[in-house]
């Protein structure tokens, strides 16, 4: 089982359209393939000195049950939904994927 992250760092002036459009739009999408499931967004909390009050970062996850679908999810579904993102908020959002891979919790012991 894999987890892709998605961390968008998202300018405050288009923070609630961005919102909108990912729980409207981006989300569906990404999931409408049946490849990637259980879906979680998340409001990333800043430290508590952080110095960037002018953005907001957000982090999508998704499940993915093994390293083929999640190539092809990528290819087909994952980037083609970025480019619409990145279309209609140029560079007022900004995003990094991390791709986790889910251990068993007693693996180590």
């Amino acid at each position: 089982m894999y987890i892709f992250n998605t961390t968008f760092v998202c300018d405050d002036s288009r923070m609630e359209e961005f919102l909108m459009w990912v729980n409207a739009e981006f989300i569906p999408k990404l999931v409408a393939s049946g490849i990637a499931n259980e879906p979680q967004l998340a409001h990333v909390v800043p430290v508590k000195d952080s110095d960037d009050d002018e953005a907001a970062s957000f982090s999508l996850q998704v499940k993915i049950d093994n390293v083929d679908l999640l190539e092809k999810w990528m290819k087909e579904d994952f980037y083609p939904s970025i480019a619409d993102m990145s279309k209609r908020f140029g560079d007022k959002v900004l995003y990094f994927p991390t791709i986790l891979e889910v251990l068993p919790i007693n693996s180590y012991n």
